[in-house]
């Protein structure tokens, strides 16, 4: 809350970039950078109204500049990444100029029953294969979009807060969106575009704008699920044999369209960086309730949550593998020709684990049990020498996991070895000995046993005097629980 004076006042911040975004309807929007713990004395924010629509029709670049504010800010022309053969499709590139801000924008009026302004666009830093990701040479880029209407919408981010995983190696991150609601009847709508090089003039970063798009289809709201139908936390992304050999995505989705066209196609779009390496279809039940005209009501939807899409399991390679995320794009078409996508974050992978040493039932209608993460893979496998069998893991998509109240993300596992249900010195020793795995015990954060209950029986006694070779007390990882009489449970790390 402001004060008297109307000022705002915060201590102890990191030393760091941060974004400030002021905005007020019917006047203006500013953004900038502020680096704490420089020698700047403050920032002036200059609140920037919308100006004069050019009447030059150039969304899309197609005929160059023509139609933008650009200034003195250094642009450029080039070609679409994703190019087709044959066809032009330009992009404008701005960038930065020494070290501070640099900008450009675009002012058009929406034509009569247009429902959204869209701007797609990427940011791209040298500092990330310059090695600064991370440092205070934190460059950062601002989006937005608005109406006279008095919508507006911004995506302001700086490549610290991003972090590094958001980038390619090239230091590109993948295609985002911007969607804005207008007036229907015609709406004065203006684009603006900003990125700032932070700390030093060098190692430029810039913003790439593949088009604004003025669009009556549109994705207007969507909720992704697992298939127990809670939200979605992770994504599981390798060959299996369940349900079909299909990954299934539950959710529900509402996408407006003109009455008299149709949604003709909708997919989910998997992306590591900006390559689409999984597409999932509409399944039987959510085709036969979504592709349909859109009619006088404007709109197709599912309202409930139930089965939306199923990726093919055979899309994805089963490898170990450092940690990573997904990033998820729904791609809607509509009969007319019209296409739209809607970018809906990250989520991190879950991989099967297809070894042969487990025991206990499977949960086929789950989608299997055994679901891990990419960088515990070969963990487990390596485990296999040392006689380990293994059960419960994660279901599909991890999640909800009855009756555990764990195994939710992947780094949980329920293990057996022959002669563990003894639980005395010969068990307490064997798991000392995992413990002591040169390559991975130290990956393992927590080992429940369901412990002997005389403090001085074998078991304890070993436990309890030793000290594991990475000077930890094993007595601080194997740790007492209940219903462990006959398994034990591993609480696993996805990194040293």
């Amino acid at each position: 809350l402001t004060d008297a004076r109307g000022l705002v006042r915060f201590d102890h911040l990191p030393d760091r970039t941060v974004l400030i975004h002021a905005f007020l309807a019917g006047v203006g929007e500013a953004v900038t950078g502020v680096v704490i713990g420089s020698d700047d004395a403050g920032v002036q924010l200059v609140l920037r109204g919308i100006g004069e629509p050019s009447p030059i029709p150039n969304n899309d670049f197609s005929l160059g500049l023509l139609g933008w504010e650009v200034g003195e800010s250094p642009v450029a022309l080039v070609p679409h990444e994703e190019l087709i053969q044959g066809q032009v499709d330009n992009d404008l590139r701005l960038m930065t100029d020494f070290e501070g801000p640099v900008s450009v924008s675009r002012t058009f009026v929406s034509k009569p029953g247009v429902r959204t302004a869209r701007v797609r666009y990427r940011f791209i830093t040298s500092e990330i294969p310059g090695g600064y990701c991370g440092s205070i040479y934190n460059d950062y880029y601002s989006v937005s979009i608005r109406a006279l209407a008095g919508a507006a919408t911004s995506d302001s981010a700086s490549m610290n807060s991003l972090g590094c995983a958001a980038f390619d190696a090239q230091g590109k991150t993948a295609w985002k969106e911007l969607t804005l609601p207008v007036a229907e009847q015609g709406d004065v709508v203006q684009v603006d575009v900003s990125v700032a090089n932070v700390g030093d003039g060098a190692f430029d970063s810039s913003v790439v704008l593949d088009f604004v798009a003025e669009q009556t289809l549109n994705i207007e709201t969507v909720s992704l699920r697992d298939i127990d139908n809670e939200p979605l936390q992770f994504l599981s992304a390798s060959p299996h044999p369940y349900l079909g050999g299909l990954t299934p995505v539950h959710g529900s989705i509402r996408i407006i369209g003109a009455e008299d066209d149709a949604l003709a196609d909708l997919t989910l779009e998997l992306l590591e960086g900006s390559q689409v390496v999984a597409t999932g279809l509409l399944a039987p039940g959510a085709m036969a309730t979504l592709l349909a005209p859109f009619g006088s009501d404007g709109a197709v939807e599912m309202t409930s949550p139930a089965r939306l899409f199923e990726v093919p399991a055979s899309q994805f390679p089963l490898v170990c593998r450092p940690e990573s995320s997904l990033q998820l794009r729904i791609r809607a078409t509509s009969a007319g020709g019209e296409s739209v996508t809607r970018e809906l974050g990250t989520k991190p992978m879950l991989v099967l684990y297809d070894g042969n040493n487990r025991y206990g039932e499977r949960d086929s209608a789950e989608g299997g049990d055994g679901w891990t993460r990419p960088s515990l893979l070969c963990m487990l496998s390596h485990f296999l020498s040392s006689g380990l069998l293994y059960n419960d893991m994660s279901n599909m998509h991890g999640g909800r996991f009855h009756p555990h109240s764990s195994h939710a993300d992947g780094t949980h596992v329920d293990a057996w070895f022959s002669g563990y249900n003894e639980r005395d010195a010969m068990t307490a020793a064997k798991l000392i000995s995992l413990l002591n795995d040169p390559t991975f015990g130290g990956r393992i954060r927590r080992v429940l046993v369901t412990y002997p209950a005389s403090e001085t029986h074998p078991f304890r006694l070993v436990i309890n005097k030793t000290i594991l070779d990475d000077g930890r007390p094993a007595s601080n990882v194997i740790r007492h629980a209940q219903k462990h009489e006959r398994h034990f449970h591993l609480m696993l790390s996805t990194s040293n």
